[in-house]
């Protein structure tokens, strides 16, 4: 068991706005030793059963440390499925083997613990007990998510959005490779490059209304970590397009993208 909590590994999240307890496929992927690589199996087996970005699963995009080296120094964006755990079982199990199996009963002790009701206190020292560790949590819980967001001005711009389009599908939809794009709104100015912001709008970007910064959270073997994703808004698009084709990154189209 010890061994699947640190290779598989279940975190609290969310999906679809509704608390769930999440699984990386990928990380379920390498345990199960599949024959195929990870984007053929998961995109097969979501075609083949059926399931639903949005209620079994969510994508997350990150960029990979660079490896020194090697073919793969540059950064490169990777794509990964986070998995509720009923997905994870009906995937463990229909690989039909003994990994299979063993991740699958994993999972099921899983959602036992979760469903595990707090002991109802029955004196009021113990009454006074229980609501002091839960205070205790809640303060260590705050100071967390406190260390993991940044700081001054940049926290409170940071928000929930439901629309907006990320940095790699923006590229796409102009034709440009989403590593190439990052370096180079890395080098106009427009993204922070290094440290804890690596890849967000600067703030006067924010300001002006072309950025905003959707916020997450997750939690993996019991540390609480913050996520963070640029996001593109209409004005941003507009604002962009315009300024890659000035850059010449991009050719003008008449009467596209007028404001």
């Amino acid at each position: 068991m010890q061994k699947l909590i640190e290779l598989v590994p279940v975190m609290a999240g969310n999906i679809g706005g509704d608390p769930a307890s999440l699984v990386s496929a990928k990380q379920l992927h390498a345990f199960l030793c599949v024959g195929r690589d990870f984007t053929t199996w998961i995109k097969g087996r979501i075609s083949q059963y059926g399931f639903t970005a949005g209620i079994d699963f969510v994508v997350v995009e990150h960029l990979s440390a660079p490896v020194s080296g090697s073919t793969k120094y540059r950064q490169q964006i990777e794509h990964d499925y986070l998995i509720s755990i009923d997905m994870g079982k009906e995937l463990a199990m229909v690989e039909r083997n003994d990994k299979g199996r063993e991740v699958r009963r994993y999972f099921i002790q899983c959602e036992r613990q979760a469903k595990a009701v707090i002991a109802v206190p029955h004196s009021l020292p113990e009454a006074l007990r229980l609501a002091a560790d839960l205070s205790e949590k809640a303060s260590h819980l705050e100071v967390q998510l406190a260390a993991a967001v940044p700081k001054v001005s940049f926290a409170d711009r940071v928000a929930e959005i439901g629309r907006g389009i990320s940095i790699p599908n923006y590229a796409k939809t102009v034709g440009l490779g989403p590593i190439k794009l990052f370096e180079w709104m890395r080098q106009q100015g427009v993204l922070i490059g290094g440290g804890q912001r690596h890849n967000l709008p600067m703030q006067r970007y924010i300001d002006s209304g072309y950025f905003a910064v959707r916020q997450g959270t997750y939690e993996t073997n019991g540390e609480v970590r913050a996520s963070f994703t640029t996001m593109l808004t209409g004005k941003g698009e507009q604002w962009l397009t315009k300024k890659l084709i000035a850059g010449g990154m991009l050719q003008e189209i008449p009467n596209a993208g007028a404001e």
